[in-house]
């Protein structure tokens, strides 16, 4: 008496068999098989994994590089792509707008700076950052030294200097990296000397 169990499994091996022949007849001459072409699929998706970064280490990093380099390094290292995204979106908010409305675009985003560093100050005096404290005075430091520099355009622009398109940008990209920075700072803050502990890696 055969064995149903036993018989199955021999049709089922044998229609994968069939499959397996016929995936490779469908192949092209010289040409990758499915198998292959799966395999390929597979490896792309383990470099993909392998090269992606964590959110939060990537965070993490981000917040390191603002604790630790000057407002200006940072904005040396803004992509050509982010510098170009911030060139469009200045030259589409000014286009047809004479100087007045163009000082109130640059007051709204200067006071947006302004604000954020007020706050971040407020954080800090009661945070406990341990050792790390004198690279947030450092980095503190260098804002209100920014954030004046910024002032003094936005005075110098509502008294009807006129600034060169580049000039502009050159504004515009400085109160972006100084938001960002801010609240890059304001993260540190909320994670205290235990976070800055891990974010460094250190034994502080």
């Amino acid at each position: 008496m055969s064995d149903p169990i036993a018989g199955g499994a021999i049709q089922k091996s044998a229609q994968i068999a069939r499959e397996m022949e016929q995936n490779l007849d469908a192949a092209k001459p010289g040409g990758p098989s499915k198998f292959d072409a799966v395999m390929d699929q597979m490896a792309n998706k383990s470099v993909e994994g392998a090269g992606s970064v964590n959110p939060a280490q990537n965070d993490g990093a981000a917040m390191k590089n603002a604790l630790e380099q000057p407002l200006q390094r940072q904005i040396d290292q803004i992509p050509a792509t982010e510098r170009t995204r911030l060139r469009v979106d200045m030259e589409q908010n000014l286009q047809g707008k004479d100087q007045s409305d163009q000082v109130r675009y640059f007051a709204e985003r200067i006071e947006n700076t302004r604000g954020g560093m007020d706050r971040l100050e407020e954080r800090a005096a009661g945070a406990d950052l341990g050792a790390f404290q004198n690279k947030m005075v450092d980095r503190l430091e260098d804002l209100r030294v920014n954030q004046g520099q910024l002032d003094r355009f936005l005075a110098d622009f509502s008294g009807g200097k006129s600034f060169s398109q580049e000039e502009l940008l050159a504004v515009q990209i400085k109160c972006h990296q100084m938001a960002q920075s801010v609240e890059l700072l304001s993260k540190t803050v909320e994670h205290g000397v235990g976070g800055m502990k891990t974010i460094f890696q250190t034994n502080v």
